[in-house]
């Protein structure tokens, strides 16, 4: 049996990168993989990888800056899933700005994507 078989793991920033190999590795194992990116077009080809592979999962399109994005995405993933086991908050982003030089609209998206994003 594998081991996360009809777990639902529910991954921020899955399009690519760490996310994307942590949705594989996940699908791989069994489990139900909900993807959120705001990467529609990496989003689509790693929630085709999982498909392809006999997987399921699914892929919202969505960005942590918006709390209602964020809400939409949970309330699909609950819709479809009946739940959420595991959640990865992967997304990240980083400024080119010194904290000291950091404009406050940077500051705050950064903010809102690093430390309030789920």
């Amino acid at each position: 049996m594998k081991r996360f078989a009809n777990k639902k793991v529910f991954i921020s920033g899955g399009a690519t990168g760490i996310g994307e190999a942590a949705v594989l590795l996940f699908a791989q194992q069994g489990a139900i993989v909900t993807i959120f990116d705001r990467d529609i077009e990496n989003g689509e080809k790693c929630l085709q990888k999982i498909l392809d592979s006999g997987g399921r999962g699914i892929f919202i399109s969505g960005n942590l800056i918006y709390p209602e994005e964020i809400e939409k995405a949970i309330d699909q993933s609950l819709k479809t899933y009946g739940g959420i086991d595991i959640l990865i908050n992967n997304a990240g982003v980083e400024s080119p700005y010194s904290v000291h030089e950091m404009p406050i609209e940077e500051w705050d998206r950064v903010m809102a994507v690093n430390l309030r994003g789920m």
